[in-house]
């Protein structure tokens, strides 16, 4: 019933990647599923780098930094059920730094063409979200 009737796996993403003023303003939903499949892209792309490109010590790193976001992601949704209903984005900051340690240990494995586009991607996207919609709609 939490997770249904809340939406709160929707609204954990979504608070993640621009909600502003207080989470009344949202960015559209194509852009939400643009980041979505970005990051999902992304994330396939690493794994196949990974298990396909590397060695066992890269291999078990991936699956740490896996399993410590998922933790984190449970220990968010604990905290939101148990403690407040605040379903807050700023929770999953830690994961950027898990995968960008991964990042850094495995990037002689990666593609560096993809793994920029990809980076290029999000920034375009983070951006136009804060300029064009948290910016320009927040009250002055």
């Amino acid at each position: 019933t939490f997770i249904k009737q809340y939406k709160w796996f929707k609204k954990a993403f979504t608070s993640s990647f621009g909600i502003y003023h207080y989470t009344t303003i949202l960015s559209p939903k194509g852009y939400y599923s643009a980041v979505r499949v970005f990051l999902i892209l992304l994330f396939l792309f690493l794994v196949l780098s990974i298990f396909f490109g590397s060695g066992l010590n890269e291999k078990i790193l991936l699956l740490i930094v896996v399993l410590c976001s998922l933790l984190l992601a449970g220990a968010a949704l604990w905290r939101a059920w148990t403690i407040m209903l605040q379903i807050q984005g700023r929770y999953f900051l830690p994961i950027l730094a898990m995968f960008g340690i991964l990042f850094f240990h495995v990037e002689k494995h990666l593609n560096r063409v993809t793994f920029n586009i990809f980076i290029i991607m999000m920034f375009i996207l983070s951006s136009y979200s804060f300029i064009f919609i948290g910016l320009v709609n927040i009250p002055k």
